[in-house]
């Protein structure tokens, strides 16, 4: 009997698949994989009867509860939001449990408002988070990540605000100019754009990995001035903040984007005159390779590019600058003269009698007068005596 018939009758219909894989395997042939559930997703098809119908009774008594609290009468003058936002979430859960996940979602929701409207901003906000989870629409769970943020910076707490906005930037519903904007947005409330090197030091540690998601962010796009500013800024927050390696790694980024936009002159002063003045970064491995490709790019040599590229001391750079690396050229990086066409030049050429200090000519001299009328310029005279 064959191990996969073994395990077909031990295991049952689970196992047949995996040895379907086994066996397919083995024969070379490649199936897809099956699809992710989507955000929210549950299997209600796992969730016994039974138990869909307990959990969904047990949410609308919630959800009852909670809306007589809401009611007003002679007695009671206010809605009661304090009585009714556990309700709500109580409600939220259980029919999360039940597989409804928009009844879910919205009753979350109804959970979030209720305890905002009493101003416990902290309960809402972590209300809000769990019904952005439990939605299955990505447009809609970015929006309730960006409302939870909102409420983390009413109940003060910028940390936490800052966090929505990365986990909004990140999410399948945020379109491009929204993921660098909450990006960039959770990166300044941490750590000041404006900030100055003694200010940066009092400044939340985490913004770090928030401005190096940026930093990849802008790197990927091939935006090739926010990368050079984003790259400086880190450079300086990492200095302040003692992280040496994360600073040589910025500081090679730096000159490596430098060199991708061609200018040799630029990295190899702001490499000499700035960077190696950072303790440590002059016998780091990223400095060698950047003197290495700065010296290829001098002498525009392909080869010892090449050589650099091969290099396994690659693996010292971030990901995006590796990958930046191994797509430059040296070719065209060094410019000469512009040739200079006929079209382009009339230069006419005369005698001039050379006058003296009294107006009269002086000798009999005679210089020659060049003017020179480009596309772009009337004259420029040149006395040549």
């Amino acid at each position: 009997m064959s191990l996969a018939k073994n395990k077909a009758d031990l295991f049952g219909a689970s196992s047949s698949v995996s040895a379907g894989s086994a066996s397919r395997s083995a024969n070379g042939n490649t199936t897809a994989k099956p699809a992710l559930p989507k955000l929210g997703a549950l299997k209600t098809s796992s969730i016994p009867p039974a138990v869909v119908k307990s959990k969904t009774d047990e949410a609308q008594k919630l959800v009852a509860e909670a809306e007589a609290y809401l009611k007003t009468s002679v007695f009671q003058w206010q809605p009661d939001y304090m009585g009714a936002a556990p309700k709500f979430e109580g409600a939220g859960n259980s029919y999360r449990a039940a597989g409804s996940m928009v009844l879910a979602h919205d009753t979350m929701v109804r959970c979030s408002q209720a305890y905002s409207s009493y101003g416990s901003y902290s309960s809402a906000a972590n209300a809000m988070q769990n019904a952005a989870k439990m939605n299955t629409d990505p447009r809609k769970h970015f929006e309730d990540m960006l409302t939870a943020a909102d409420l983390w910076g009413q109940h003060g707490d910028l940390t936490r605000m800052a966090q929505m906005y990365v986990g909004a930037a990140e999410s399948e519903g945020a379109m491009e100019t929204e993921k660098e904007e909450y990006l960039r947005e959770a990166s300044n409330i941490l750590i000041p754009f404006n900030s100055t090197d003694e200010a940066m030091q009092n400044c939340d540690v985490k913004g770090i990995d928030m401005l190096k998601k940026l930093f990849k962010h802008h790197m990927t796009g091939n935006d090739h001035e926010k990368s050079l500013s984003t790259a400086r800024f880190l450079a300086r927050v990492s200095e302040a903040f003692g992280q040496d390696t994360l600073l040589w790694k910025c500081l090679a980024s730096e000159s490596i984007l430098q060199l991708a936009g061609k200018d040799v002159i630029a990295a190899e002063q702001t490499y000499i005159q700035e960077h190696l003045t950072k303790a440590g970064y002059g016998s780091s491995k990223e400095a060698e390779i950047v003197e290495e490709l700065i010296n290829a790019f001098k002498s525009s040599n392909e080869q010892q590019l090449q050589l650099v590229q091969k290099s396994p001391n690659l693996f010292y750079l971030d990901r995006e600058a590796k990958d930046i690396v191994l797509k430059l050229t040296v070719t065209a990086s060094v410019q000469g003269p512009r040739p200079v066409s006929t079209a382009q030049i009339d230069t006419e050429i005369s005698e001039v009698p050379i006058e003296g200090g009294d107006g009269q000519e002086a000798g009999g001299k005679k210089a020659i007068s060049m003017t020179h009328l480009t596309e772009k310029e009337d004259s420029d005279e040149v006395d040549l005596a």
